[in-house]
């Protein structure tokens, strides 16, 4: 098993839109959203 430290080059593209999208709809107000996509965030 490879265990990673940082972020793997070939995910940090979707990483960053996930954090991205999680930000926008912060802004707007819909929390469990957000939340959604934190944790898909955190998954990658």
């Amino acid at each position: 098993m490879k265990l990673y430290y940082n972020i793997p080059k070939s995910l940090y593209p979707f990483y960053k839109a996930e954090l991205e999208q999680s930000n926008k709809l912060l802004v707007e107000g819909k929390l469990q959203e957000c939340w959604w996509h934190y944790e898909r965030a955190h998954i990658l």
